[in-house]
């Protein structure tokens, strides 16, 4: 038999709460449960992020305290995890929330990974900055 590098390493997918991370995440979901491997649903958040004017006319957006940052990527984390399970009721999905730039967290969790997934566009300008838009 023989032996690929990574198969049984975890397959990363990097959400933002996007359509296009959803399509990510099931696609990954079923490379992950063909390869034989875990999924790890990785979910990003800024606390730091300037305040930031809107496209169009209209006052900026209010910075937002960190914990209700978090709290939010925390939610859309365990919401893809919950898909990823429901989907495939028999492969080790685990979720993860990082307050980091998202790149540096995809960057991060590639590492130890088989096979990193990610959408083709994030949630924009301004809900990407303030909850890190993974295609960024």
């Amino acid at each position: 038999m023989t032996t690929h590098p990574g198969i049984h390493r975890p397959v990363v997918v990097g959400v933002d709460g996007s359509p296009h991370a959803s399509l990510a995440l099931d696609w990954a979901a079923t490379e992950a449960r063909l390869r034989g491997a875990p999924l790890e649903v990785l979910q990003t958040f800024s606390p730091d992020y300037p305040e930031v004017r809107s496209a169009g006319p209209g006052e900026p957006v209010p910075r937002q305290p960190s914990s209700a940052l978090q709290t939010a990527a925390e939610h859309g984390c365990a919401e893809a995890v919950a898909r990823a399970r429901a989907a495939h009721p028999t492969l080790t999905v685990t979720g993860r929330t990082v307050s980091d730039d998202p790149g540096a967290a995809i960057v991060d969790a590639s590492s130890a990974a088989g096979l990193v997934v990610m959408g083709a566009r994030g949630l924009g300008r301004v809900r990407g900055m303030l909850m890190g838009s993974v295609s960024s």
